[in-house]
């Protein structure tokens, strides 16, 4: 039987921008598209009869937020008070006047998503509860109000578009997102058994790769000989954390982007090539390292990588978005789009908010709106707009394209594509252009 159109969904846009001052990384990784989707994959909601998006719309730096609420079909709310000198998130109050409202006049309605961490909606659930209505919350993990999360009857964790780097392939994020109460794994501290195991091995000689790799998989040997750490490893595996540290005890300093990788689990699994030990997914979904010939029930080995897959577009991507210069690259397509619009049709000057609902509204049709964002955001991060002034959020800012004195047509593609193998290259010594070819129409 078809589900029924029994849920709604309510967006407190101030909690998700976190205030006033959001930031670049923040504007290129939100989107309210993919917060649905993962509500959705809980298979926990039915089909969705309504959703609200509540902020202060006015706002000229919401403008690239506009045309992404209308694809959706997201009504957007207008509140006022969302500002520097703001005392205190107003949205909230009128999104739980919404909600006791919906419960009273649409009894179709059974399910209220909550896209949120503010802690005063906890009285709100209660109130919900009290109509016999079913409450799931939406946030992001690190500002989650503890009484909120805990009187809904489930719990969707959004990654912070600021700090988490959410790059997995999907196989790999699919077990840990598909449970809305999953359980997060804490490392352990630091054992003195592996401090024991480790001593006595010298630090890194020489700089480059190959001598990383070579004392890194002495360090990865002398854990699986050592015999505390050796039975660590057999009874369960050993949490990464503890296999990190124990690498920078003996090469401080240890960075798996010298390898080339942007993760410590994928440096890991270079390191464990040709070795007994492996990287394996525990059934909670957990990374571990362990045997290969002594894995505990139910975990899976994750494929051996080998240097050169470091050069592959998907590593390339999680490296450009990775530290400063932030170059998240939507498709190639949508790039080439944006920057010819950019190259034709961008104003002398503009604040961010703007150019980016002028692009999405010309571009409407033909790239996404979270792709001209990404390419916005992109050409932003390469240095191809100044901004000004300095020493202010980049949403205040007003940014004026850097127009070459012979631009051809094309040029804006070229400049951010050298600036991403710029970027690379200092990085992991150089560049692939066939996997820079996948990323740029070059």
């Amino acid at each position: 039987m078809t589900p029924s159109f029994n849920t709604v969904v309510l967006y407190d846009l101030e909690n998700l921008l976190k205030g006033y001052d959001f930031s670049a990384r923040l504007m290129a990784n939100l989107s309210l598209e993919a917060v649905l989707k993962r509500v959705e994959a809980t298979g926990i909601t039915g089909r969705i009869a309504h959703q609200r998006a509540y902020a202060n719309w006015a706002d000229p730096r919401l403008g690239y937020l506009r045309q992404e609420i209308s694809e959706m079909g997201v009504e957007p709310v207008q509140v006022f008070g969302f500002g520097r000198e703001a005392k205190k998130n107003v949205a909230d109050i009128q999104l739980a006047v919404d909600a006791v409202d919906l419960a009273h006049q649409r009894p179709n309605i059974e399910v209220f998503v909550i896209v949120s961490g503010d802690g005063g909606y906890a009285s709100l659930a209660r109130k919900l509860h009290e109509h016999g209505k079913e409450v799931i919350g939406a946030a992001y993990p690190m500002a989650t109000n503890r009484l909120f999360s805990s009187v809904c009857d489930a719990f969707v964790w959004i990654p912070d578009p600021e700090t988490d780097q959410d790059t997995d392939a999907p196989a790999e994020r699919a077990g840990r997102e598909a449970d809305a109460n999953r359980r997060e794994v804490s490392a352990p501290p630091m054992d003195p058994r592996v401090l024991r195991s480790v001593s006595g091995l010298g630090g890194l000689k020489g700089t480059g790769p190959k001598e990383m790799i070579a004392k890194a998989r002495q360090v990865l040997d002398r854990l699986a000989r050592y015999g505390e750490t050796a039975r660590d490893l057999h009874d369960g595996g050993m949490h990464l954390a503890v296999a990190r540290e124990a690498l920078t005890t003996v090469i401080p300093g240890f960075d798996p982007m010298n390898l080339g990788f942007p993760k410590f689990l994928d440096s890991l699994r270079l390191l464990c090539a040709t070795t007994p030990l492996c990287t394996a997914r525990m059934p909670d979904q957990s990374a571990m390292l362990a045997f290969r010939n002594d894995l505990p029930p139910g975990a899976q080995v994750l494929p051996d990588l080998e240097p050169h897959d470091a050069h592959s577009p998907e590593n390339y991507r999680s490296i450009l978005q990775t530290g400063a210069p932030m170059i998240k690259l939507p498709s190639r397509r949508e790039l080439a789009l944006t920057a010819a619009w950019l190259e034709t049709a961008c104003a002398p000057s503009s604040d961010l908010g703007s150019l980016l609902a002028k692009a999405a509204d010309e571009l409407s049709g033909e790239v996404p709106v979270h792709g001209v964002k990404l390419a916005v955001l992109a050409c932003i991060g390469a240095g191809l707009f100044s901004r000004e002034p300095d020493g202010i959020p980049i949403a205040e800012q007003t940014l004026s394209l850097r127009r070459p004195p012979e631009g051809k047509p094309g040029w804006i593609v070229s400049a951010l594509a050298q600036a991403a193998r710029d970027k690379i290259v200092e990085k992991v010594g150089r560049a692939d252009e066939n996997a820079m070819a996948e990323l740029f129409l070059i």
